[in-house]
């Protein structure tokens, strides 16, 4: 019955959600390292004390005790240009902060899927197939979406998520996206890093997981189950930094639609209600991410 489906693609959407790798430490900008320069000038004032001692007026006398006052005038002139060296040294920090500021413009890029979307249509004629049910509800899942030019979501998806994690990060969304032709495997980080433009970051967020299916104890009316994934991957070390993943149940209401309502019309109910899915799937997956 539906329940062999069910379990099939669930087991579709752990595999499809599995991380591709473990979730490395966020990313360190170590460009901080110019000050360290900076404290060197500051360490040589300590040499003209010594170079200072032949100014000391003092006569040749033939007694130690004027060499007493010597160390104190050569202190004396050496502290103006001690003091004058920490001014020297606060003009080479200040590049520091700008360097900072720099740091601020990083880019995030985004991934927008070509490929049209998965969609099983599952019926209670097919559920009664299994595996070759299964089988037929992509294939007419297919063709419902060729039909009615239904799009993948997840390029869409992948740019809410994007901007909201460029605003908690003080950085900017990269104007083009990054395209890919992948529908049942996941890119490479290092693949995504090289299609990035010189982005820090790239959200990718898979193609949804889509099973239009019927109601147990009601035949007549259907809900769209939806299932998908998004990883944040660093390209300045092509590891994933971040990951979430949404699992939406189909849920019974009064208004719930019979499958011929929701292809009417160019399925025009049925986009709503992927629309609607997904940006739920957004939010999920933004809470996730603490974003």
């Amino acid at each position: 019955m539906q329940r062999s489906i069910l379990t099939i693609l669930a087991a579709v959407a752990a595999a499809s959600a599995a991380s591709p790798a473990a979730l490395a430490q966020s990313a360190a900008m170590a460009q901080p390292a110019a000050p360290a320069t900076a404290e060197a000038p500051a360490a040589q004032p300590a040499a003209p004390s010594s170079a200072t001692q032949p100014a000391a007026p003092s006569p040749s006398a033939p007694t130690p005790a004027p060499a007493a006052p010597g160390p104190d005038s050569a202190a004396q002139t050496a502290a103006p240009q001690t003091t004058a060296a920490p001014a020297a040294a606060s003009a080479t920090t200040q590049p520091a902060p700008a360097q900072g500021a720099t740091a601020g413009a990083v880019t995030v890029a985004y991934v927008k899927h070509t490929k049209p979307p998965l969609l099983s249509d599952t019926t209670p004629g097919k559920a009664g197939m299994a595996m070759v049910g299964a089988i037929v509800a992509l294939s007419t899942g297919k063709e419902i979406v060729e039909t009615n030019d239904i799009q993948d979501p997840s390029g869409a998806m992948a740019h809410d998520i994007a901007a909201a994690y460029a605003a908690a990060h003080g950085a900017q969304v990269q104007d083009a996206p990054i395209s890919s032709d992948r529908a049942m495997t996941r890119a490479k980080p290092e693949e995504l890093a090289q299609q990035a433009a010189g982005a820090r970051y790239v959200v990718d967020v898979d193609p949804p997981g889509l099973n239009l299916i019927y109601f147990g104890l009601d035949w007549g009316k259907y809900d769209l189950m939806f299932m998908d994934y998004v990883r944040i991957i660093d390209t300045s070390s092509n590891t994933v930094v971040a990951h979430a993943k949404c699992f939406l149940r189909t849920e019974k209401t009064p208004d719930s639609p019979s499958h011929d309502a929701l292809l009417a019309n160019r399925a025009e109910k049925l986009k709503a209600l992927l629309a609607k899915k997904s940006q739920t799937c957004v939010e999920r997956m933004k809470a996730d991410l603490k974003l």
